[in-house]
């Protein structure tokens, strides 16, 4: 896989990840703190003096929403561990460049899935400034790729 391909990866990832943190934003839209493992909350009984807790899987709105969010909850977390060795390759990749300010826009674009308008509005810089630069970089870093693989395949050859 390519430098390109790995962190378009990384970009596609940070869009799903902010999916799935807005689905679980979306839960409960009564204004209760999300973020932290749901439970289910004790109702009050009409005309009594006594509380029940609701029963998993009834049509109680609230019941519902809780599932949700553990369910969305629980698909982050699977996402998350799952793009680990992703995330430390891309930020590897980033880390190599001696260029500050590509490191920062490669983060920006790759890591966090800015537009290149918010990078530039960020870096008070021109939106096409940003995607030259970006693009700039992406070229660097296949070069860079590419003669990587070829002294490998030199050191070999000299082995052989």
């Amino acid at each position: 896989m390519d430098v390109r391909q790995i962190l378009d990866d990384r970009r596609t990832a940070q869009l799903e990840i902010r999916a799935i943190q807005k689905q679980i934003a979306d839960c409960l839209p009564d204004g209760r703190p999300t973020g932290y493992p749901s439970a289910r909350q004790p109702e009050k009984v009409k005309g009594k003096d006594e509380y029940v807790m609701p029963l998993p899987g009834t049509n109680d709105p609230m019941g519902t929403a809780l599932e949700n969010e553990d369910f969305y909850r629980a698909t982050l977390d699977k996402l998350l561990a799952n793009k680990q060795l992703l995330f430390l390759t891309v930020e590897t990749i980033i880390a190599s460049l001696s260029d500050g300010e590509a490191r920062t826009i490669l983060r920006y674009y790759y890591c966090q899935a800015w537009t290149d308008e918010a990078i530039a509005a960020e870096l008070g810089r021109g939106g096409k400034t940003i995607w030259r630069k970006r693009n700039e970089t992406l070229i660097l870093l296949e070069i860079n790729e590419d003669m990587a693989i070829n002294a490998r395949e030199m050191s070999i050859d000299d082995y052989e």
